[in-house]
C-alpha cells in the first residue's frame, strides 16, 4: 500500500495533498520534488511532439484508436444517413415497380408501406437502446457495441 493510499484512508487530504502517486507505484515523491524534476516538463514535451507529428506518423503510432473512431463514427454517420436514404428509395423506378402498385399509368408505394418503412429506423433505436442498455451498464460500452456489430454482421 502506498502512502498515498495509507493517508486518504486516515481521511488526512492535507497530508495527501503533498504526495504524488507516480504510475500507481509506491514511489511517492512531494509536489515540490515533482517540480523540481520535471516532471512537468516531459509531458509538455510529449504534448508538443504529438502537436508537431505529420499524419502518417499520427497514423502508425496510435492505429487502434483510429480504428475505433472509425468504428463508432461508422454507426453515427449511418443513423443519419437511413432515413435521407429511405426518403430518395421510394423514388427509385426500379423500387416502386417492385414493391408499389399501379395508379394511373405509373407506379405508387402505398401510404402504409411507406410509414412501416419509416418507422422501422426510430423503432428500431428505441428496441436497440432498451436490448444493449443494462448490458453496457454491467459490460461497458465498447464490448456491448463490439459484440451486438459481430451479431448484426452474421445475420447479415
Amino acid at each position: 500500500m502506498s502512502k498515498v493510499t495509507r493517508e486518504c484512508s486516515e481521511n488526512n487530504m492535507e497530508a495527501a495533498e503533498n504526495f504524488v502517486d507516480i504510475k500507481g507505484t509506491d514511489n511517492t515523491i512531494s509536489i515540490q520534488d515533482a517540480i523540481s524534476r520535471g516532471i512537468g516538463d516531459e509531458s509538455r514535451r510529449a504534448t508538443e511532439v504529438e502537436h508537431n507529428m505529420s499524419f502518417r506518423q499520427a497514423l502508425k503510432l496510435y492505429p487502434k484508436a483510429i480504428g475505433w473512431s472509425a468504428f463508432y463514427s461508422m454507426g453515427i454517420i449511418m443513423t443519419a444517413f437511413d432515413p435521407q436514404l429511405l426518403g430518395s428509395l421510394y423514388a427509385t423506378p426500379a423500387f416502386q415497380r417492385d414493391f408499389g402498385y399501379m395508379f394511373e399509368g405509373s407506379y405508387i408505394i402505398s401510404a402504409p408501406w411507406q410509414t412501416a418503412l419509416g418507422i422501422g429506423n426510430p423503432l428500431g433505436q428505441v428496441i436497440g437502446a432498451l436490448a444493449a442498455g443494462y448490458p453496457m451498464e454491467w459490460y461497458g460500452r465498447k464490448w456491448v457495441r463490439s459484440f451486438y456489430s459481430h451479431i448484426i454482421t452474421r445475420l447479415f
